[in-house]
Formats: structure tokens, sequence, C-alpha cells
């Protein structure tokens, strides 16, 4: 989940990235380490309220380049 909470900690800052993360992996009852279906199941969860923050576009750029990062592909 770090990799995860530092790209998002650029828009977000360290600590609402790391309160995000953290909240909706506990919400959907994730635990560290997670499984490739899990990090994209987080990542997905987490688009639309990084979308509110920083924007749709930004928000699709930002976890584009996560997935890619935690080699899931370039699923958008």
């Amino acid at each position: 989940m770090a990799l995860i909470v530092d790209a998002l900690a650029t828009d977000l800052g360290r600590t609402m990235a790391r309160a995000s993360v953290e909240g909706i992996a506990a919400r959907l009852g994730l635990k560290a380490p997670l499984t490739r279906d899990e990090q994209a199941t987080l990542l997905r969860a987490l688009s639309p309220g990084l979308a509110v923050f920083v924007g749709k576009a930004a928000a699709e750029q930002t976890l584009f380049e996560v997935h890619v990062r935690l080699g899931l592909g370039g699923v958008k």
C-alpha cells in the first residue's frame, strides 16, 4: 500500500493520502500485503474520491501510473 500512498501524496499530501488508502482498505476488508486483485480493487475504490480533489483527468492519470508501477498493466 505504500506505493499507492506515495503516488497519491503528490496530489493529496501524505497525511490525506495515507488516511484515504487506509480508510478505504479497511472498509473493503483489505490488509497488507495485498494481492494483485486486491490492489486493483483498492485503486478502483480510490478513484471517485481522488477525482473530487484533483479532477477526473488527473485522477485517471495518477491511477494509470500506479497501475503500471504495480505491474497491473495500464488499466484505466
